[in-house]
C-alpha cells in the first residue's frame, strides 16, 4: 500500500508516506490539522488505544475522517448460502473487528472526540462488473480462504466452488453484491 500511495502522490511534494502503528503514533501531540483513515481501523486490536492516538495527535479542532467497513451489512447472493457463510466467516478471521463501526461513533466519543457526522458509503454492485470492488475482493477472498479455510472445515476446492458460483451466477444475470462502508467525521 505504501508503494501505491507513494506512486500516486510522486508529483505532490508536500506529502509523505510513512508505515506506523496507528495505537501508538510516532508524531507530536496537537501535529495535525486533519487526519484520514480508510479502511484501516477495522485492522487493529487496541482500538481505544488507537482512537485516544488518534485524538492526541490532532490539534483542538482538528478533524479525523474515519471510514471502515462493517462485514455484517454484506448481502451477496450465492447458490450455497451455508457454503457462502463459512467462506464470509473464514473472511472475517483476517480483521481485529469485521463489526467496528456499530462501535467506533462510542469509542470516538470516549476519546474525547465529537463526532459531527455519519454517513454510510454503498459499495453496491447489482450486476457483474470485472472491474469493481465485488470483483476484486473476490479474488482476495478467494485467495485468503483457500489458505485459511481450514479452520471453517472449507477446502481449497470449496472455495473454488464458491468463486465458480459467483462467476456462474453472473452469466446468467444473477449476479448480487452490496457491501456497506460508514464514514465518521469528528472533531477533537
Amino acid at each position: 500500500m505504501l508503494k501505491v500511495a507513494r506512486t500516486r502522490l510522486a508529483a505532490m511534494p508536500q506529502a509523505e508516506c510513512m508505515e506506523g502503528d496507528a495505537a501508538d503514533l510516532t508524531f507530536p501531540d496537537a501535529s495535525f490539522d486533519i487526519a484520514v483513515s480508510t479502511q484501516v481501523h477495522e485492522y487493529v486490536a487496541d482500538m481505544e488505544k488507537a482512537v485516544k492516538e488518534l485524538h492526541r495527535v490532532l490539534k483542538p479542532g482538528g478533524r479525523a475522517l474515519v471510514l471502515d467497513t462493517d462485514w455484517r451489512s454484506i448481502v451477496w447472493h450465492s447458490s450455497d448460502k451455508a457454503r457462502m457463510e463459512r467462506v464470509l466467516q473464514c473472511w472475517d478471521d483476517h480483521l481485529a473487528d469485521p463489526h467496528l463501526p456499530a462501535t467506533l461513533g462510542a469509542r470516538m466519543r470516549r476519546a474525547g472526540f465529537r463526532v459531527l457526522r455519519v454517513e454510510i458509503v454503498p459499495m453496491l454492485s447489482p450486476r457483474w462488473q470485472p472491474v469493481s470492488y465485488a470483483a476484486g475482493i473476490m479474488k482476495t477472498i478467494r485467495g485468503y480462504a483457500a489458505a485459511n479455510g481450514d479452520r471453517h472445515g472449507l477446502s481449497k476446492e470449496e472455495v473454488q466452488a464458491w468463486y465458480d458460483d459467483q462467476l456462474r451466477l453472473a452469466e446468467r444475470g444473477e449476479f448480487f453484491f452490496s457491501l456497506n462502508r460508514y464514514a465518521f467525521l469528528a472533531m477533537r
